[in-house]
This record gives C-alpha cells, sequence and structure tokens, in this order.
C-alpha cells in the first residue's frame, strides 16, 4: 500500500489504513536491507578476495551508492548521536544540541570514510 492509496482513501487515515501502511513499511524495509547488505557484502567480500582491481571496486560501489543512495540521509555518523539528532538532520533542522560552529562548518566529520 503506497502512501498515494492512503491519500486517496480520504482526508483522515484510520487506524486500520495506519496499520496497513505499517506493515507495508516493515515489508519493503525488511526487503531494501536485506538487498542493500547483500549487494554491498559482495563487493567486500570480492574486493577482499582479490577479485575486484580496486577501479572495478570503486565502480561497483559508485553503482550501489547511486542505486540506494544513503541509507539515512544527509546523516554521516550514528554512534553518540541521539534518535532527535539523527530526525532532526535528515529533515534539515538544527537540533538544541547543534552548535552555531557546528552548523556554520557543515563539514563531512573526519572519522567518515573516505568516499562514503
Amino acid at each position: 500500500m503506497a502512501e498515494d492509496e492512503l491519500r486517496q482513501a480520504g482526508d483522515t487515515l484510520s487506524v486500520k489504513d495506519l496499520r496497513n501502511y505499517l506493515d507495508y513499511e516493515t515489508t519493503c524495509l525488511t526487503k531494501a536491507t536485506e538487498l542493500r547488505l547483500r549487494e554491498l557484502g559482495g563487493i567486500v567480500t570480492a574486493y577482499a578476495a582479490g577479485e575486484l582491481t580496486p577501479q572495478k571496486a570503486m565502480e561497483r560501489f559508485d553503482q550501489y551508492q547511486k542505486r540506494w543512495g544513503e541509507a539515512l540521509p544527509g546523516v554521516w555518523r550514528v554512534h553518540g548521536v541521539t534518535d532527535e539528532e539523527i530526525v532532526a538532520k535528515i529533515d534539515g533542522t538544527p537540533t538544541k544540541h547543534t552548535t552555531a560552529e557546528q552548523r556554520k562548518r557543515r563539514t563531512i566529520p573526519t572519522d567518515r570514510p573516505h568516499g562514503i
């Protein structure tokens, strides 16, 4: 059940509609996670086994990134970050924990893997 289908049902959603959408989202996210991990795991395994040149590994990684994008858009790290901060980053809004200097810099964290 896509979001558009929910909207066509009317201006309000019933508890049943939302439960159905929760089931739909859970199924889709589970499948997406499975596919993402399988693809990226395959790249890592092939590269570690010497089956891919560095250039070919980057090509496949770039294709992966193009296909799937970021798991959490705009969020480069999750360790030591609150759920509130992650959601605010996705929404593009600063949180009370974001300092003026952090908002001003908006730089890529140094602990973010190169090219990712």
